[in-house]
């Protein structure tokens, strides 16, 4: 058979899968449409032919593709409709400023240089020595619990706990990573066995808790002090502040808004 035939009949077998997906397209989970959409994106498809196929905007297409970066637990989230597509796309997008920010530069001569903010405690994460496999995920499970009720006690809801993990994973354009490159604490401060709960109280800023706007910021600083010395490894805390996040939205934040 000629390549041009097997060419031919590749695309009349994608252009019937593309068919297919836009008769089923409104019956279909977010997170199989996006799957679906990959298959199609693997084929050679671009976004562009794929949108007129859909007959939806392009916008659509790259929005529902972000979803592919969603960790397990959001992807759940998403599935079982705790998560909105809105606000995973948002979580999506604040990963990739933060990780922006965390990307070593290049100077003139091509050489890596170090950025202006280093992720949190990687020289501390390096330093301190790591448990086995097991016993360093029932740690990370242990500190999960203490950061609910850390959480829980700040007695936020709503809209305003919302803020508050936006503020903690690095706030509008990563502007909080400065402050929680300025907190990072030495290697000797780590605690890798303490008890979670007396680490968060010992961190509590030493000043008096202030009233709304300035209790978030309170709140994000205490934050800054004691993650780092609970979870010195960056994508640990990372990981575990999404996952927490992914707690308390599949919870409605706790209460559902009132309408008036």
């Amino acid at each position: 058979m000629s390549r041009g035939k097997i060419l031919r009949r590749r695309r009349v077998k994608v252009q019937s899968a593309l068919s297919e997906l836009h008769a089923s397209w409104a019956q279909l989970p977010r997170m199989e449409r996006v799957e679906r959409l990959r298959a199609l994106i693997d084929e050679g498809f671009s976004r562009r032919a794929i949108a007129r196929g859909l007959e939806c905007s392009e916008g659509l297409i790259r929005q529902l593709l972000n979803l592919e970066s969603l960790t397990a637990e959001e992807k759940q989230a998403v599935r079982d409709g705790s998560l909105s597509v809105k606000q995973a796309v948002r979580n999506v997008q604040a990963r990739k400023i933060v990780k922006s920010q965390c990307q070593p530069k290049l100077d003139e001569s091509g050489k890596a240089t170090h950025a202006e903010l280093p992720p949190p405690a990687a020289e501390s994460a390096a330093l301190t020595p790591k448990p086995d496999g097991q016993q360093s995920a029932n740690r990370t499970e242990v500190v999960r619990k203490a950061f609910i009720d850390w959480v829980s006690s700040l007695n936020l809801i709503g809209p305003y706990l919302e803020s508050l993990f936006r503020e903690l994973d690095g706030g509008p354009w990563g502007i909080n990573l400065v402050l929680f490159a300025r907190l990072k604490p030495r290697p000797e401060e780590v605690s890798n066995g303490g008890e979670p709960q007396k680490v968060i109280d010992a961190c509590r800023p030493k000043r008096e808790i202030p009233s709304d706007p300035g209790y978030i910021s309170f709140c994000v600083e205490w934050y800054g002090r004691w993650s780092p010395r609970l979870m010195p490894d960056p994508k640990v805390r990372r990981d575990v502040l999404y996952s927490v996040a992914a707690y308390f939205q599949k919870r409605k934040w706790l209460v559902q808004p009132q309408s008036l």
